[in-house]
């Protein structure tokens, strides 16, 4: 019994990784395009502005990378990239 609890455990286990990985690039793809619009559309007047648009593009790539070559431990990096990426878009854009 105690053999079959830990199977069901396992498979749970990656269950969840799968959906929560779903999850994770369903919002990114929902969410890339419109961001790079806001970017490109944000007047780049003061040099603070000029970094955390750069910031935020380099965020966006790594997150890109991360979903292209799935890394298990690095799902915690992922989802916070996503959070500052989804924390920026909501500060200069708009969500329909």
């Amino acid at each position: 019994m105690l053999l079959e609890d830990q199977c069901i455990d396992s498979s749970v286990r990656c269950l969840l990784l799968h959906l929560h990985r779903r999850l994770l690039e369903t919002t990114w793809r929902a969410v890339r395009l419109d961001l790079t619009a806001v970017i490109q559309a944000l007047p780049k007047e003061t040099l603070e502005a000029q970094a955390e648009q750069r910031t935020v593009l380099a965020e966006a790539r790594q997150l890109d990378e991360m979903l292209r070559v799935p890394d298990a431990s690095r799902a915690a990096e992922a989802w916070g990239l996503l959070r500052r990426a989804l924390a920026f878009h909501a500060r200069h854009g708009t969500f329909l």
